[in-house]
């Protein structure tokens, strides 16, 4: 088995011994160490890595620099996590919100960890997934509005910031997946609801679908859509493409409830979650658009939408919302009896 090459970025010798240690103990790593961010970016655009482990206080270049550089300047960058002493939740969202793929406190918890660590290079390396040929009911599909389901992963809150920030078409529910822990989901539902023209919403299990609502994915559930009568699912079901919430089972169960009447949005992200849904949304006659890989902060789940086929559109974040509009506009227009 192939070991994956990670990085250890971390001014204070003793926290660099440690992680290696606990990376030693799984045989499946080799580890080279930087001790500041200007070293650590020079030995990343010298050397492919699959995983960057960075602090954040640091002399010459602090971590938070390293992730955004990183992220800005590497065509192909690693798995990044944040690891640092500093425990607040608003440092944990900033960290997400620039481009690391996952927090952690130090002192670190071993297993939580390693199962971290496994599980991101996992997504990283995801193949394009097998696009079965999906059978589709006869049923006509006439539901009392259109719908929206967008999923998004690393860097997913400025690309959802921008999207809630300029008007959206109130003929529609709007469906969202955002990779990220409870709290900051918790966090994102309330700043977005201070922006959004919308009704907002952190979903809960049994509520009502309503048109011109948002309904957001909570932590550690898969968000579902019931179709008779409309209504929000949430479940603890296996994770699908390591995380929960995960887009698929959102995609699917919405191309369900309102077939051909559907819009599926990927934005930016690490892994392949949302393509098989997106493959039920066209089955179905639904259209999906992919955000522009070049717009987005982690490329993967968008170009995974277009490397499959599955993208009746390509949209740079600057010109999603009128794409929206103009699409939910026509999708609507279709629905008036």
């Amino acid at each position: 088995m192939e070991k994956s090459r990670v990085l250890v970025v971390d001014d204070q010798g003793l926290n660099i011994r440690l992680i290696k240690q606990i990376l030693a103990m799984e045989h499946s790593y080799i580890v080279d160490e930087a001790v500041d961010g200007e070293e650590a970016l020079t030995k990343l655009k010298d050397n492919s890595y699959d995983a960057l482990l960075t602090d954040w206080l640091m002399p010459k270049m602090n971590g938070a620099e390293l992730i955004k550089r990183v992220r800005s300047e590497l065509a192909s960058p690693p798995y990044i996590i944040m690891i640092t002493a500093i425990q607040s939740s608003q440092a944990k969202e900033n960290i997400l919100e620039i481009g690391a793929d996952e927090f952690l406190s130090k002192p670190l918890n071993m297993k939580s960890f390693l199962a971290t660590l496994r599980e991101g290079l996992a997504r990283r390396s995801q193949p394009l997934p097998e696009i079965s040929k999906i059978t589709v009911s006869e049923k006509n599909i006439h539901p009392p509005f259109v719908a929206v389901a967008i999923a998004a992963s690393t860097g997913g809150y400025d690309a959802l910031t921008h999207l809630f920030s300029n008007y959206l078409s109130e003929k529609a529910a709007y469906f969202v997946v955002q990779h990220a822990p409870d709290y900051s989901l918790r966090n994102m539902a309330a700043r977005f609801g201070e922006v959004t023209n919308l009704k907002l919403d952190l979903a809960r299990d049994g509520q009502e679908v309503k048109q011109g609502h948002v309904y957001l994915a909570p932590g550690d559930m898969h968000l579902c859509i019931n179709s008779e009568p409309l209504s929000i699912e949430l479940n603890k079901d296996p994770k699908e493409n390591y995380v929960r919430p995960s887009a698929d089972p959102l995609f699917r169960s919405v191309a369900l409830a309102f077939g051909k009447y559907t819009l599926g949005i990927v934005l930016t992200g690490l892994g392949v979650d949302g393509t098989q849904g997106a493959a039920h949304i066209r089955a179905v006659g639904g259209e999906i658009l992919a955000q522009d890989p070049e717009s987005a902060i982690a490329p993967a789940m968008p170009k995974s939408i277009i490397l499959s086929g599955l993208s009746n559109d390509v949209v740079k974040l600057s010109e999603i919302n009128s794409k929206i509009e103009s699409l939910v506009s026509t999708l609507s227009s279709d629905l008036v009896p």
